[in-house]
């Protein structure tokens, strides 16, 4: 006679379980690979002695999951199917971005057959938990995944916690995307950003051996001035030019060195001014000739 193992799950689970973490609460759960035909995504078997549900986030080994399928509930525990999360999804709603876990698929399978079920050339599925977050996406919203831009065609809630996105490949909107970093329509509500720095001295300047001199820069966005902007200051060669994190200047040997002056929080925004470290000061005089620049035969003038 077979013997049931749910009477037993409490001692596999203090044996052999590991530490999940199920919705952020450190639990104790059984994780196995699946053994069905579905091999081409990362799918386990979960099973727990808390409460599990269809949507719940579980943190497995450095991994997010999500419980996709409906939650089988014994007398003792609780089994469900988790697929890896493999994106985020950033979503916009009228300049409020929220970023989301989800399961990416180019194409569905049949859990009851194993089947794969085509689906068009640039459509995705996308599978995310059922939450007040995700609960206010709608129709025609649009999000970004590794660079491409992807419109909501289609949405499935019939299964409780979780939603599925039918998704096609849309176009890109250079004006308001922010397609460096996966955002749909973040220019549309937040304003871009050109900033500049400006070192008033020029490319090239010169200070004397063991005196300093200020740099003066000046910081820009979108060609307004920054009042007080945090700047960073670097000497290529301490050793020759000394620079501290006001803008002082100190020559320390003859030679010559770059100081790259970048803005503190935004370190691509940078200029560059090559310090020249002299013994005298240098100067460029000029002359000029002042009187009646009219002489007429016959005059004189100085």
């Amino acid at each position: 006679m077979t013997r049931s193992l749910e009477p037993m799950i409490d001692f596999f689970l203090r044996e052999k379980g590991e530490l999940v973490r199920i919705n952020g609460v450190r639990q104790l759960g059984l994780i196995r690979d699946t053994t069905n035909n579905i091999q081409n995504t990362d799918e386990k078997i979960i099973r727990a002695a808390t409460p599990l549900r269809t949507g719940d986030i579980v943190d497995y080994r450095y991994e997010r999951y999500l419980i996709t399928s409906q939650v089988d509930r014994n007398g003792q525990s609780c089994r469900g199917r988790m697929k890896k999360c493999n994106q985020r999804l950033a979503l916009n709603w009228n300049g409020q971005v929220e970023w989301f876990d989800a399961v990416v698929k180019a194409r569905t399978f049949s859990t009851e057959t194993g089947k794969v079920i085509s689906m068009p050339e640039g459509n995705i599925l996308v599978t995310v938990q059922d939450n007040a977050d995700t609960s206010g996406i709608t129709l025609s919203q649009r999000f970004y995944m590794t660079h491409q831009p992807f419109r909501i065609v289609g949405m499935d809630r019939t299964m409780n916690g979780i939603i599925q996105l039918s998704c096609t490949l849309d176009s890109i909107n250079t004006a308001y995307d922010d397609v460096e970093n996966n955002i749909a329509d973040k220019w549309k509500y937040e304003i871009a950003h050109t900033c500049a720095l400006h070192i008033n001295q020029g490319t090239i300047a010169h200070v004397l051996l063991n005196e300093t001199i200020q740099l003066n820069v000046t910081a820009m966005d979108n060609g307004d001035e920054i009042a007080n902007p945090e700047i960073t200051y670097i000497s290529s060669d301490p050793s020759v030019v000394s620079v501290d994190q006001h803008g002082q200047v100190m020559g320390i040997a003859l030679g010559q060195a770059s100081i790259t002056v970048k803005l503190t929080y935004h370190p691509t925004i940078l200029s560059t001014i090559e310090m020249r470290v002299v013994e005298k000061g240098t100067h460029i005089y000029s002359i000029a000739i002042t009187g009646n620049s009219v002489l007429k035969t016959g005059q004189s003038a100085s």
